[in-house]
């Protein structure tokens, strides 16, 4: 029913790429491998993730996996001993627990959302409904100490709802807490105690009933908002629409769930061929979806060439690394005294193409070793990463600061200073305020010394070795400008977007503060002065109605040109002889 209902408002709000996503999320989620699918595309907690109506059907995906699989593997073992099963599921528990707990680290989009990692958290359910709770010293526990178990789980569940976010390790040892606190409930609470007398309240008994729906309609409802609103929904709005979600849920419970629940009301063979019939809908319309996506493009041009500036170019110039590269590869892109290294996070990887395309014209090479959210500064990493991006990004940093100490040459470095000084995202004071997480910058080395303290002392040492150029913080926006600019086209919203440049300002005095201490050979390069107008006071996001971002924070390739110009002009000036 939820898929259904969200059918007709995907084909009437979504972009062509978000229709294609979701129509290919149709199918997922008609063979239960929704988990699968939203694995290789986007993690949960990610801004992309929130902009897709299905993603939460993951854990639909991860349930029906399970109970396809749970009672072949039980009448299995039981066929083999009866005896086994108990140590054989304990055995299986703990071995994805272990799974679980590593790969949150190593693996942590695989480890949140399939099976083999979060298999026993239903495993231990499993346990808790069978051989646990059959058990004799379950049964004759005394009412005081199952109470105050009971009470225990309760404060375990409410601990974990309060305090865990975004950046917790999923699903790591941590996730324990909520989960051993759940089967405490389970297994010790009984009637008269204080946990009965609490969740037998009739709110939470209500809530419980249409529990499921709520967790149904919550995502489809607030994908839409944010994809059929020009600008981020507001608070009222999200706070109506939970209201919505609710009123839904319960409709559903009331006319759909009850009466499937009654054999007198829906036979069997009904509700097969309801199901059937239902799932051919959803089919048919993931073909659809993709063919209507296409005459949207090619429909609305305007709208398409707006969008077209959200995709990623990247530089597949054989100079242009993201993974640490060899010694013989750079030294084969090395050209003593025609040599300019790029380095930095993604923002540096927008520059590569436009940076290259400019030196070429004054007979100059780009070496670019560039990593998504890698700072490049020696010791500096995210705490939330997992392992194997703090090695990848550690080895990749370590290699161009040798290799640079040895081949001397221009460098380049251009990384999201703000986000790492500050960890908080841009908020511009208008509505518009960037998705995700607040980012958590670790020090490897360094002892008490402050972060800005820390990368000064860094980059000069750097530019003793090397004629620096720091790319300053590129202004943010906290609107995807192609979004807002291709909703406005076509919704028919007439506004100039534009940012304060005094908020910009406030916002990145750490990082002016802190790039003025570095000492020795380098240059700044500032950006805000390309889109930024004293006078007004504004900011632009568009030139000619096209955008100079790809979302809301890196440049698009008109922006990112510009950018390069003025390293340009710096090597011109400066470096060149």
């Amino acid at each position: 029913l939820m898929i259904l209902l969200c059918i007709p408002f995907a084909w009437a709000w979504l972009h062509p790429n978000h229709l294609i996503d979701f129509s290919n999320s149709l199918f997922s989620t008609a063979t239960f491998t929704s988990n699968i699918y939203h694995w290789r595309h986007a993690g949960y907690f990610s801004p992309a993730a929130e902009l897709s109506p299905l993603v939460h059907t993951w854990s639909l995906a991860v349930e029906e996996q399970f109970y396809l699989l749970f009672p072949i593997f039980v009448i299995t073992i039981w066929k083999l001993d009866q005896r086994f099963l108990f140590p054989i599921m304990t055995i299986c528990l703990l071995i994805s627990l272990g799974l679980g707990d590593w790969a949150s680290r190593s693996r942590p989009i695989a480890a949140f959302y399939l099976l083999p990692t979060r298999g026993w958290e239903l495993l231990i359910g499993a346990l808790a409904a069978g051989p646990l709770l059959s058990t004799k010293l379950i049964a004759r526990m005394g009412t005081r100490i199952a109470a105050a178990l009971s009470f225990l789980g309760l404060v375990l569940v409410v601990y974990a709802i309060t305090t865990f976010d975004n950046n917790m390790l999923i699903p790591g040892i941590e996730m324990l807490v909520p989960t051993i606190g759940t089967v405490l409930i389970i297994l010790f609470t009984k009637q008269g105690s204080m946990t009965f007398t609490i969740l037998s309240n009739k709110v939470f008994t209500g809530i419980g009933l249409i529990s499921f729906g709520i967790y149904l309609f919550h995502q489809p409802l607030f994908s839409f908002a944010r994809h059929r609103s020009i600008l981020e929904p507001s608070s009222l709005l999200m706070l109506l629409l939970c209201a919505v979600a609710i009123l839904l849920a319960y409709l559903s419970w009331r006319y759909v769930e009850r009466p499937f629940r009654q054999s007198s009301r829906v036979s069997t063979s009904w509700f097969v061929s309801a199901v059937a019939f239902s799932s051919l809908i959803v089919v048919c319309a993931g073909f659809a979806g993709r063919h209507h996506a296409e005459q949207i493009r090619l429909s609305y041009p305007e709208i398409t060439q707006l969008l077209s500036h959200k995709e990623v170019l990247a530089d597949t110039h054989p100079c242009a690394f993201t993974r640490e590269p060899t010694e013989a590869a750079l030294a084969w892109c090395f050209k003593p005294g025609k040599t300019v290294f790029l380095i930095g996070d993604s923002h540096a990887a927008s520059l590569s193409i436009a940076l290259r395309t400019q030196l070429a014209q004054i007979g100059y090479s780009l070496i670019s070793m560039t990593q998504n959210a890698c700072s490049m500064v020696k010791g500096v990493s995210r705490r939330a990463q997992n392992a194997e991006k703090k090695n990848r990004c550690s080895n990749m940093t370590a290699e161009a600061i040798d290799f640079i100490s040895r081949h001397p040459g221009p460098v380049v470095m251009s990384i999201r200073w703000r986000l790492y000084l500050t960890g908080k995202r841009y908020d511009n004071g208008e509505g518009g305020i960037e998705r995700g997480s607040m980012v958590d910058v670790e020090l490897e080395q360094g002892g008490k010394m402050s972060l800005d303290l820390y990368i000064s002392t860094q980059l000069t040492e750097f530019a003793k070795n090397a004629s620096l150029i720091l790319v300053d913080q590129i202004p943010e926006v906290g609107w995807n400008v192609p979004d807002i600019l291709a909703k406005s086209k076509k919704y028919g919203f007439s506004r100039m977007f534009s940012t304060s440049y005094s908020r910009y300002l406030a916002a990145n005095e750490p990082v002016h503060r802190m790039l003025s201490t570095v000492k020795g050979a380098i240059s700044i390069v500032n950006t805000s002065k390309l889109v930024c107008d004293v006078k007004s006071n504004r900011c632009s996001v568009q030139v000619n109605g096209l955008p100079l971002y790809r979302d809301d924070d890196h440049p698009s390739e008109s922006f990112s040109h510009m950018i390069a110009e003025e390293i340009l002009k710096i090597i011109n000036t400066k470096i060149v002889p």
